[in-house]
């Protein structure tokens, strides 16, 4: 299973630490990226945006809960 984690707090999802999201499903759309995420309390999220390069600005793909960061409370 794979997770998405923020690298910085200003991104799409307003979220200020980073705490994973499981990846659901993916699709690509022209340039860009659609997710279906679950959040860290089960809550089901979409997320898209229209530049890869922006996605991976505000995001790190992990490949493993092994692979995880360790939870930081504040980007």
């Amino acid at each position: 299973m794979q997770f998405i984690q923020a690298k910085r707090k200003d991104n799409k999802l307003n979220v200020r630490d980073n705490r994973p999201y499981a990846i659901d499903k993916v699709e690509f759309i022209k340039d860009g990226i659609g997710l279906y995420l679950t959040g860290f309390e089960g809550e089901k999220v979409y997320l898209a945006y229209s530049d890869l390069d922006w996605f991976r600005s505000d995001f790190a793909i992990v490949n493993s809960i092994k692979e995880l960061e360790r939870y930081k409370e504040e980007l």
